[in-house]
């Protein structure tokens, strides 16, 4: 493995790292739409109506015309970091605390946005498009800060284009299928220490985003109307991204790894 091999591993480990601990929750956001923040995500996979059709495509059931939304929310989160005791060794030398402020806060806002409409094209088949930004995660711990060789920014968003399709085989089952297409944009910046202590740090910076296809299905039984079952599949999605990435503040052995 070259160098430059094991520098782009090494990121991507602390990237996957430092995104977990900024964030409580998974890289999906809990909110695709106003209405499921309103229920703080309670009961999406039974619900009714375009704009559930993103968590379950057989939501679609419940449209009786041709139904639309549009809806934005605005996602706040504040994480500490504390240091407990965090060394750095490196080659020949002995271990030494990190260093920097040994506590991080980080506080950071995202707006949610998504829409979506749906239509009926026969009496038992129905169709509908969302467009949602599901998937996001964001930290920027201070400059200087302990996690530095984590991460000093993770930003990750993207949005979804999801068609979908419902079948009612009976009056009380709705089955469905949908596909999407999926757009995600990352930004990952982080200082790496040089060989020698005492020395400034160096930094790498990568900036890339990638275009996927991913598909779901569903289904919704409701035998009365006070009882309904929601049941959905949403397969799982390697996200690829490509940009550009960049090192620089490299010294004495490090130094050939410094560019673009």
């Amino acid at each position: 493995m070259n160098p430059r091999t094991a520098i782009l591993s090494v990121i991507a480990a602390a990237a996957a790292l430092g995104a977990g601990e900024a964030r409580a929750e998974t890289l999906q956001s809990p909110i695709p739409s106003v209405r499921d923040m309103g229920v703080a995500g309670a009961g999406d996979i039974a619900g009714d109506g375009i704009d559930a059709a993103w968590s379950n495509p057989a939501a679609l059931a419940s449209l009786y015309e041709r139904e639309a939304f549009i809806s934005g929310a605005w996602a706040a989160s504040e994480t500490v970091l504390t240091d407990q005791g965090s060394v750095i060794t490196r080659p020949g030398g002995a271990s030494t605390p990190l260093g920097g402020a040994p506590v991080a806060e980080a506080v950071a806002g995202r707006p949610f946005a998504s829409a979506g409409v749906g239509w009926r094209i026969s009496r038992r088949l129905l169709a509908g498009l969302t467009l949602a930004s599901p998937y996001a995660s964001y930290a920027a711990p201070p400059a200087g800060a302990w996690p530095r060789y984590q991460t000093t920014t993770f930003d990750l968003s993207g949005a979804d284009l999801q068609a979908s399709l419902a079948w009612k085989a009976r009056r009380d089952l709705t089955l469905a299928i949908g596909a999407d297409v999926t757009f995600a944009r990352l930004h990952y910046a982080a200082a790496l220490p040089n060989p020698t202590a005492g020395q400034a740090d160096g930094s790498v910076d990568f900036e890339g985003s990638g275009w996927n296809l991913g598909w779901i299905v569903g289904l919704k039984w409701s035998p009365s109307p006070r009882f309904t079952v929601g049941a959905s599949y949403r397969a799982a999605l390697t996200r690829d991204v490509a940009g550009d990435l960049a090192v620089s503040g490299l010294t004495g052995a490090l130094a050939p790894l410094n560019g673009a």
